[in-house]
């Protein structure tokens, strides 16, 4: 039961460092700082991973901790599942108040993840608006133009060829 909830104890060390890394993600897209935007995402990813590799450690040590019971689940067994098999009050306590603090930090995490999310968004449809500003095709002028005039005459200069 140690290991399960050492890596559980683990798990919330991840996640509380991605939880910063998310924070200052979200300033770093604000200041359009695209070098250090990929540095944290490259700590997320490595935290991702992990967090996976924690989750196996967990499962597997529930699953040693069921077979020294006598017990062998079929499949995967949670938290909530494996507090109601423990005997030992403290090990129950211990196991139900570290999932309560995994699945604050993960709905936290979730926010901020939405929350950058639509920045990125923002970011690129801003970037999308000022390439379709750059690279108007001469039939968008910006001035009005009589309907019978002919528009052959006008030719803009773009700055970007979009069909490149």
């Amino acid at each position: 039961m140690e290991t399960v909830i050492r890596a559980m104890d683990e798990m919330i060390d991840v996640h509380q460092l991605l939880i910063e890394l998310g924070t200052e993600k979200k300033s770093v897209i604000v200041d359009n700082q695209v070098d250090r935007l990929s540095q944290i995402t490259q700590k997320e990813n490595k935290l991702i991973k992990l967090a996976a590799d924690l989750e196996a450690l967990r499962i597997q040590a529930v699953n040693a901790y069921l077979r020294g019971r006598g017990l062998f689940p079929a499949g995967a067994v949670s938290v909530s599942d494996l507090s109601k098999l423990v005997v030992k009050l403290e090990e129950k306590e211990a196991l139900l108040s570290r999932q309560r603090s995994l699945i604050s930090l993960i709905h936290e995490l979730k926010s901020i993840h939405e929350v950058n999310q639509q920045l990125i968004a923002h970011s690129l449809a801003y970037i999308d608006y000022s390439l379709d500003l750059l690279s108007a095709s001469p039939d968008q002028e910006p001035t009005y133009q009589h309907p019978l005039n002919d528009h052959t005459q006008i030719q803009r200069n773009r700055m970007f060829d979009r069909k490149a």
